[in-house]
């Protein structure tokens, strides 16, 4: 017969007596921690640091598992809104800040987010042209703005044609008194142009009559 060495031993002892180990863990965890909470806090934060690739690998390989579990995903999902919510309200610029930093920092999820950005483009074209239109009257402080749902009815009412040439081919925004002449970005300053009528309109004040 052959004798186990103590490795041996132990790793079945461990493995025969994972929820006693786990239990009496966690007892003396509860006991330790609030003792010394701030060497603890100081212990993990150096140990990150200085294991950080580890550390990565180890979260992706733990949550690549986890995906698995439909269950698991929807707490982790309800537990993060729940956690967003609770420090939007605290400060209100902190999701912001977050998805900014992790944007700059993180080449995988730069990628993943650029390629959802087209595929939302593509598949909602009228969104990303509001979208544009409002952003780019907020940069240059104009007054006003408007929602797709108002855009959309705009274009049902004009037969989703250009009201110049009555084409309905690349339709885009225009605003009716310009931007550059103190005109407003709300719908009623809006109407539906053509690529090709709205560059020969330019910053002129043209309306179809």
């Amino acid at each position: 017969m052959i004798t186990p060495t103590r490795k041996e031993y132990m790793k079945k002892w461990r493995e025969d007596n994972k929820e006693h180990l786990k239990e009496y863990g966690r007892k003396y965890h509860k006991k330790y921690y609030p003792k010394n909470r701030e060497k603890l806090l100081e212990y993990y934060k150096k140990w990150r640091e200085e294991n950080k690739e580890y550390k990565n690998l180890k979260d992706r390989e733990y949550n690549s598992r986890k995906r698995q579990d439909e269950k698991w995903v929807e707490k982790e999902r309800k537990r993060g809104r729940e956690y967003y919510r609770k420090r939007a309200k605290l400060d209100p610029g902190f999701a912001n800040r977050q998805f900014k930093e992790r944007y700059r920092n993180d080449p995988e999820f730069n990628l993943k987010k650029r390629r959802y950005a087209v595929k939302y483009a593509k598949k909602h074209k009228e969104k990303k042209m509001v979208w544009v239109n409002n952003y780019s009257a907020r940069k240059r402080n104009a007054e006003g703005s408007f929602t797709t749902d108002e855009w959309e009815k705009l274009l049902e009412k004009n037969n989703h044609s250009c009201i110049f040439c009555g084409t309905k081919e690349r339709l885009s925004i225009d605003h009716i008194i310009p931007l550059s002449k103190n005109g407003t970005n709300y719908i009623w300053n809006i109407q539906p142009l053509c690529r090709s009528c709205n560059s020969k309109k330019s910053n002129k004040v043209l309306l179809n009559t």
